[in-house]
């Protein structure tokens, strides 16, 4: 968000601060940071934002922060975040565990001979 409004201070004081700079190189300069937003994805959330704006039955008696609450990723707490990282941190855990479970299943330790004798015997016990 930083580099964002750097840039667009740049955008402002070069069109309005700097007369002795081309008309030319400002077009570049403009067109630079268009391509830079619509890159960056900028464009499509404002478009995006404006839009459930103009879809709303009953406007807001804030535009702005509507605007601002609807532009990009939906963000999480710190608090929910501790949580879903501990939660990753045990699920993680359990596939390691259960991993080692398949392994073990798929590729059992060798029998001993002592084993071995041990299980007949129990078989002709039963």
């Amino acid at each position: 968000m930083d580099d964002f409004v750097e840039d667009l201070n740049e955008l402002i004081e070069t069109i309005y601060t700097k007369p002795s700079k081309s008309f030319k190189e400002r077009e570049k300069k403009k067109g630079e940071f268009k391509e830079y937003l619509y890159r960056s994805g900028v464009n499509e959330s404002l478009s995006r934002a404006l839009k459930m704006l103009f879809d709303q039955p009953t406007k807001p008696k804030d535009p702005l922060d509507f605007i601002c609450s609807n532009i990009g990723q939906p963000r999480i707490s710190r608090a929910e975040f501790k949580k879903m990282s501990e939660e990753l941190h045990e699920m993680n855990k359990m596939i390691n565990k259960l991993e080692d479970e398949l392994i073990n299943i798929r590729n059992p330790p060798p029998i001993t001979d002592e084993e071995s004798i041990t299980t007949t015997s129990e078989k002709f016990v039963q």
